[in-house]
């Protein structure tokens, strides 16, 4: 049974939440499989009738079919056992669903169609601010942070203006990144945000809360870190080996390319001089 695009994108999204990365999308989807497919099934890959025996993750963090070619599903001597990876295909800018689902407005971001009117506005709002007063890595953030808010279920921006949740994005971010600090750059103060962005401290501090716990942000928080930050971060860089905990940037460089093809680590630091 093929099952229709925007339905299957529907079930993607509901199956990938709460997930921050693309380690924790590959695991929900892995579990959420494994939960609803019955195997073994019948399937085809590149005209050849295989039997899909089983789902994994392989090394590289992909999502692959552990398939059976070959008559009643035993696997010819010359061509034995087959793996095809399974990774979701790109989907352009803005791309528009025709019947319910989700759609996508940015790349790599599923937004519930319920939600795109909203999130598209907040995004509209989060883009001018960054574009006058901050910065693309902070454009990016807040489209994200709108992103995960907007697949919340239920979503806290259903209710509420969106420029008091615009607000509340950006001043979220702001204190994870301490933009308010003067050391900063871009920096500004929490006051300045609000004026500048059209709310009351007591809106954007109230709702940023709210935000805080639907996404379980936490100080220094390695996911919502602008680059200039997030280098600095050491929670972004800690890992656990053998028992020990260590920071990722004094290993050796196969274990931080480990590491990264992991999700662990956000990404692999140049050499030392």
């Amino acid at each position: 049974m093929r099952i229709a695009s925007n339905l299957l994108d529907e079930m993607i999204a509901e199956a990938t939440v709460d997930c921050y990365n693309d380690a924790e999308m590959a695991t929900a989807l892995l579990v959420a499989i494994q939960e609803h497919v019955v195997f073994p099934f019948h399937a085809e890959v590149l005209g050849v009738a295989v039997q899909v025996t089983a789902v994994d993750i392989n090394a590289a963090g992909a999502i692959v079919a552990v398939c059976k070619s070959g008559p009643n599903g035993s696997p010819p001597i010359a061509v034995g056992r087959r793996t095809g990876s399974l990774r979701r295909s790109p989907r352009p800018a803005c791309h528009q669903n025709r019947r319910g689902g989700v759609v996508s407005s940015r790349p790599g971001e599923i937004i519930p169609k319920s939600m795109k009117p909203v999130y598209d506005e907040i995004v509209r709002m989060t883009d001018a601010f960054c574009d006058e007063h901050l910065d693309g890595d902070y454009a990016g953030l807040c489209a994200k942070m709108a992103a995960h808010l907007s697949r919340k279920r239920p979503s806290p921006l259903s209710s509420g203006q969106t420029r008091s949740w615009a607000g509340a994005i950006l001043y979220t971010l702001g204190r994870t990144n301490f933009l308010f600090d003067t050391s900063q750059r871009p920096h500004m103060t929490s006051a300045q945000l609000c004026f500048r962005a059209g709310v009351s401290i007591q809106t954007a501090t109230s709702k940023a809360r709210l935000i805080e716990r639907a996404l379980k942000i936490e100080p220094l928080d390695p996911r919502w870190c602008v680059p200039s930050i997030l280098e600095q971060n050491p929670l972004a860089w800690m890992i656990v080996i053998d028992g020990f905990m260590i920071d990722a940037r004094d290993a050796p460089r196969e274990i931080q390319e480990v590491a990264f093809r992991k999700g662990l680590i956000p990404f692999v630091p140049e050499p030392s001089p």
